[in-house]
């Protein structure tokens, strides 16, 4: 972790921005997190100046970056949602400096998640994400309130962890509800496949393998340039 310092640092689809700035905050890189939703212009007004953090509203397909501009670019649970996830990973790679890594964080074909909870989740996307803005508002609205209730329940009366961070802000909920209920692709890929991208954009694969954690199983690659 020590390496991060004075790292240019990309997060591609950073939502609430959490992740981008402890990264920032902690290993002192220079850390630019990129979202095509709105969440950026709301999270540039909470960086405080020692922070060396931007945030960026953008496409992840049309990146506004020069070539060579990132040591790491950080692709966790973002680019499965782009309409062509192989193409956008192309697009990323001329922006990585000589020596630079990409890492993605992916939804799997194998082990695929489907148990009772998994599904609800599912029947419940399709609805949101086809809805009329004002109504799809309103739906983030209430999910957002019910899992924040649900967390602190969990936490603060049943004294039990999360396997995502405890965070008692309505706004924070909304981002992750908004992110995960309103995309409207959920591409799922095979080992091999990463193995693939890395060699059709002249990477090389440092690793791709698939990680079990609380929530089912995940697809991770990372690639140096």
């Amino acid at each position: 972790l020590k390496e991060l310092d004075g790292k240019d640092f990309l997060d591609i689809g950073c939502g609430n921005g959490l992740f981008a700035r402890t990264v920032a905050l902690n290993y002192q890189a220079r850390v630019v997190g990129l979202d095509i939703s709105s969440g950026p212009e709301h999270l540039q007004h909470q960086i405080n100046s020692n922070e060396t953090i931007d945030f960026v509203q953008a496409d992840a397909r049309h990146v506004p970056f020069k070539d060579e501009s990132f040591d790491i670019i950080w692709c966790a649970g973002s680019i499965h949602h782009t309409p062509n996830p192989r193409q956008t990973f192309a697009s990323l790679v001329p922006l990585l400096k000589k020596g630079g890594r990409i890492f993605v964080w992916l939804y799997t074909i194998e082990g695929r998640r489907g148990n009772f909870k998994f599904w609800i989740r599912r029947v419940v996307k399709e609805v949101v994400c086809r809805l009329p803005k004002i109504l799809q508002d309103i739906a983030v609205f209430l999910i957002a309130c019910f899992t924040l209730i649900k967390h602190t329940m969990i936490v603060k009366v049943l004294r039990k962890k999360l396997h995502v961070p405890y965070v008692a802000k309505l706004r924070h909920h909304r981002h992750m509800a908004r992110d995960t209920f309103t995309v409207r692709y959920d591409w799922r890929f095979s080992k091999e496949e990463i193995l693939e991208w890395h060699k059709e954009n002249n990477l090389r694969t440092i690793y791709a393998k698939y990680v079990a954690e609380s929530d089912g199983l995940w697809l991770a690659g990372l690639a140096q340039k």
